[in-house]
């Protein structure tokens, strides 16, 4: 391919990234916004049993971040890949600084989405066991 067209597919990852970044946002503003308001509802009416369906909307909604955020990778995989051919000199990024495989893996791929899901569960637990 020629480094025009390389430049052109390199931009248009961006765009897309950019964009599911967005989608990301919001999936995890609705998950907050779902979250606090079923348990709101239930420690105002005494209605225990809405947390579990808290929770079980915090793993659906953690499902479809993880989907976004496997597509979001691969076009970041992609616009590393042109990035090696049409810039070598000048990374956008830098180097991994080490650290276990397994746990670079996992931080770079998942751990951010993942994170955020498990700590709302935790507190939609705590509120469940606490009332």
């Amino acid at each position: 391919m020629e480094p025009e067209q390389l430049w052109t597919l390199f931009q248009i990852d961006q765009q897309r990234m950019g964009a599911l970044e967005t989608i990301l946002t919001t999936i995890r503003g609705w998950t907050i916004t779902l979250a606090s308001a079923l348990a709101g509802f239930s420690l105002s009416q005494h209605h225990r049993s809405l947390l579990p369906v808290a929770m079980v909307g915090t793993v659906l909604f953690g499902l479809l971040d993880v989907r976004y955020t496997r597509t979001l990778l691969l076009h970041a995989k992609r616009a590393d890949r042109i990035e090696q051919v049409i810039a070598k000199e000048h990374p956008f990024r830098p180097a991994d600084s080490g650290g276990p495989p397994w746990l670079t893996w996992l931080e770079r791929r998942y751990g951010s989405p993942i994170l955020f899901y498990v700590i709302v569960l935790l507190l939609l637990l705590l509120l469940w066991i606490v009332s």
